[in-house]
């Protein structure tokens, strides 16, 4: 998880829409397998999750094999030499390149 102020409102009518550091993201529990951080925007009391717009979003694999799909495409490695790798389907695979151009890794 970043820090909180790194995380920004989701919601596209509030004033603080896109903007970082402004104090008004809370931490407002967890959920899911992995117990990922449930925010919320103290503006307009939208929650949303850490991952959200992130490759990790939905996903029901761990954040390590995320990572490791991405950069084994990163370095070349087709979509189904990546799936026979890590032994995952193919769909897998091709979900989180298709729906994850750019993405930073930390």
């Amino acid at each position: 998880m970043l820090e909180i102020n790194q995380y920004f409102c989701v919601n596209e009518s509030c004033i603080h829409y896109g903007v970082r550091g402004q104090g008004n993201i809370i931490k407002s529990g967890t959920y899911g397998k992995f117990d990922r951080q449930l925010l919320q925007c103290k503006t307009c009391k939208k929650r949303f999750s850490e991952t959200r717009n992130t490759a990790f979003f939905g996903s029901k694999y761990s954040a390590n094999t995320i990572k490791m799909i991405i950069r084994l495409v990163a370095e070349g490695n087709g979509v189904r030499a990546t799936a026979r790798f890590l032994e995952l389907d193919y769909s897998v695979v091709h979900k989180v390149r298709k729906n994850n151009r750019v993405v930073r890794i930390e």
